[in-house]
């Protein structure tokens, strides 16, 4: 199972200084008029209830073929894409099955991350960033996964792109707990509560 970073024919990829290691994402390209991708495998899974959660671990620039169907690039406005495969495993509780994906995103996003978009068979699915470092642009992403669909792709890379209310992922299931940095405020009551934790986002420093 892998994730992989694409160069259309005629672009060129983005490496430079600070490009990532060998465990990170690699070279993140941009979107162009043909689709190309690979297949290697790149990915380790781990299963558990109720979140299924992948690694990456390496990825391989992909080779210079064409690409068509429901692999097309969803829209023009995102510069970059990363494939990933899921486990098409169903837990049978009430409500949705949720999956996590951690990425390094090299820049690639907006600050808070609101160009991010996590698609299934070209549409996309409430997503919703549980962890970001900043020191190595990493990211732990918890998103709702499609009935039996296997493969996913994350985008980003749209300067333009504005959140999306329907695009909220909601644990419903199980326990979440995030821890912030905490940005100023006073938690005397509920509304001063709440205030904290809207300084606080979009960045939570880690889940469990």
């Amino acid at each position: 199972m892998g994730m992989i970073p694409e160069t259309p024919p005629g672009r060129k990829s983005f490496s430079g200084e600070k490009r990532p290691g060998w465990s990170d994402f690699g070279e993140l390209s941009r979107a162009g008029p043909t689709d190309v991708r690979t297949t290697r495998p790149a990915v380790r899974t781990r299963h558990a209830v109720p979140l299924l959660l992948l690694l990456a671990l390496a990825v391989f620039p992909s080779a210079a073929s064409g690409a068509s169907g429901r692999d097309g690039w969803w829209s023009p406005r995102w510069a970059y894409r990363l494939w990933f495969n899921c486990p098409a495993a169903r837990t049978g509780s009430a409500g949705k099955d949720i999956g996590v994906v951690e990425f390094h995103a090299a820049g690639r996003l907006r600050e808070d991350a609101s160009d991010l978009r996590v698609l299934a068979r070209s549409v996309p699915v409430g997503h919703r960033v549980i962890q970001h470092r900043d020191t190595d642009d990493f990211y732990r992403v918890a998103f709702e996964l499609a009935g039996g669909e296997r493969r996913y792709a994350v985008y980003l890379g749209n300067p333009a792109a504005k959140p999306t209310a329907d695009g909220r992922c909601e644990v419903r299931r199980g326990c979440l707990l995030e821890t912030f940095t905490f940005s100023g405020g006073s938690p005397g009551d509920l509304a001063g509560m709440k205030d904290v934790l809207r300084r606080a986002e979009p960045h939570p420093l880690g889940a469990a």
